[in-house]
């Protein structure tokens, strides 16, 4: 079973339809025919088209993709789930701040997480355009500021997605552009993000998240002779997370002159695991457990 959302004037899922002989849901963010036709006007021969295809397929109107369960019938569940080139509504765009583009893929991304919209290995697909994602896949395409991108696999690592593939979007599709706008995409370089749920079986995340942290903390010469045990529980906690985490020794300890202590400082690279989700909440929380571990070996202080 398929699911499309947000589909502009449903040409897509048409297309799909044509292509597939599988059952497929395709669904609008208007309320009704009347208002998509105000906003596509290409949509009512497509509609047309669809229900020719009924029951194979089904249109529906009024779903929000961040609300997915909310919406559809609670007895299907789907293999895919397909969102071309999500954007907000015109009134909360903003100048299409970035900031507001990043929540709708989390929320989109937390929706398709339920158990009761995405089978266990069920795929959710996300064509975005150049430079968006964020990802080093991108080449050229990619925005110099890590900032300026929609960060996909941050948003999806946030609710427990992994990208496992960002193939070049496909040229025979050409989708209407920004909604309610006739600004047209430019589509050169756009790439759909095949994304699933962490963990299990099946392909390995594309890109691995990275972080890098740096942890001082007080130390004595007792704590020293015990580092050893600092370091095995940290790679013990690293192995339990499934992620990479590297220890390395700054040069030179700081002595603090007014006390005489002694501050240790390591450079910390996380890395997650081919099939682990890794956000930078994540990683901090990991970061401060990492911490926990120092100051739990007698003569172990916190910094600040």
């Amino acid at each position: 079973m398929n699911l499309i959302v947000g589909d502009g004037d449903l040409s897509f899922s048409l297309n799909f339809a044509r292509g597939m002989q599988m059952r497929l849901i395709c669904t609008v963010f208007e309320d009704d025919e009347a208002s998509l036709v105000a906003v596509y006007p290409t949509a009512a021969e497509n509609l047309q088209s669809l229900r020719e295809l009924h029951p194979r397929v089904d249109v529906i109107f009024g779903v929000d993709a961040t609300k997915i369960p909310l919406r559809l019938n609670a007895d299907i569940v789907f293999d895919r789930i397909i969102f071309n080139f999500p954007q907000t509504v015109p009134s909360e765009r903003k100048h299409r701040k970035v900031q507001y583009q990043r929540e709708l893929l989390e929320n989109f991304f937390r929706a398709c997480s339920s158990p009761a919209v995405l089978t266990e290995m069920g795929i959710v697909q996300v064509a975005l355009l150049a430079g968006q994602g964020g990802m080093d896949i991108e080449g050229s395409y990619k925005r110099p500021r890590d900032a300026d991108s929609w960060k996909i696999v941050e948003n999806a690592a946030r609710v427990g997605f992994i990208v496992m593939d960002a193939p070049l979007f496909s040229a025979c599709h050409n989708p209407v552009g920004f909604r309610g706008t006739e600004e047209s995409f430019k589509l050169e370089g756009s790439r759909y993000y095949e994304c699933r749920q962490a963990g299990g079986v099946g392909m390995p995340q594309l890109e691995p998240p990275r972080f890098a942290f740096v942890l001082s903390f007080w130390a004595d010469d007792g704590w020293l002779s015990s580092e050893g045990k600092f370091l095995e529980s940290v790679a013990a906690l690293g192995e339990e997370e499934k992620i990479d985490i590297r220890l390395t020794l700054a040069e030179g300890d700081y002595i603090d002159p007014a006390t005489g202590k002694r501050a240790r400082k390591y450079k910390i690279d996380m890395c997650a695991g081919s099939r682990t989700a890794l956000s930078r909440a994540k990683a901090v929380g990991l970061l401060e457990r990492v911490k926990d571990h120092a100051v739990a070996i007698e003569g172990g202080e916190r910094r600040g």
